[in-house]
């Protein structure tokens, strides 16, 4: 009888230790900040969405945004048009091969628009190019203050000739900080804690009641 006793008082506290360690995973994550997943089943914008900024005598490609810039501050680039509505952040994918004399120049990726007046730093980001492939990955919050639509924008005001391709523009969503089988872990585990522990309570009870 000792070692049966003896044995569910370690189970107890092996099934106490797991219900705790389930349960604390729970409140760390709510705690912890919101993930986000990219979802990739809609493209926000597509390649053949944009439009040439200004006359640059390149066109577009169903696969590449070609660029060209012979004066050196002059804008060269393209925008293409978006809904910026019930949209947290953006995610923004894509490939450069930049040839040895742009190398150190800029592109500027950027939410924008006119008539809102809205341009600010916060959507803004700079890449500065590298010589060779340039694998860039980025993401842009619209923020609170964004209008409801508005257009992503890539340019320069430097010299340039090269392309953006493998272009991927996919809205991250929030998902739940606390997962069903997180809770499930808990519901689980305590339920075998407390099983547990009527089954000890029952034994010594009925110990007690047979001396």
């Amino acid at each position: 009888m000792e070692t049966k006793k003896a044995k569910l008082k370690w189970i107890i506290i092996v099934e106490l230790i797991v219900f705790y360690f389930s349960l604390l995973n729970v409140i760390s994550h709510a705690r912890g900040p919101v993930p986000y997943q990219i979802d990739t089943s809609q493209p926000v914008v597509q390649i053949e969405d944009f439009v040439p900024m200004t006359e640059m005598g390149v066109d577009a490609t169903e696969t590449a945004l070609s660029f060209y810039n012979a004066v050196e501050g002059a804008v060269a680039g393209y925008s293409g048009a978006l809904s910026f509505k019930d949209v947290e952040c953006l995610s923004i994918q894509f490939q450069i091969e930049c040839p040895t004399k742009f190398a150190g120049n800029t592109l500027i990726v950027d939410l924008y628009n006119y008539e809102s007046n809205y341009d600010n730093p916060e959507q803004e980001y700079h890449v500065v190019l590298q010589e060779g492939f340039n694998e860039i990955s980025i993401e842009l919050s619209p923020g609170d203050a964004a209008p409801e639509t508005g257009e992503l924008r890539f340019f320069t005001v430097n010299l340039a000739e090269y392309q953006i391709e493998g272009l991927k523009v996919y809205e991250k969503i929030a998902m739940p900080k606390i997962t069903t089988p997180m809770w499930i872990a808990v519901l689980v585990f305590g339920f075998l804690l407390g099983a547990t522990i009527i089954y000890a309570y029952m034994q010594k009870r009925g110990k007690y009641n047979a001396g």
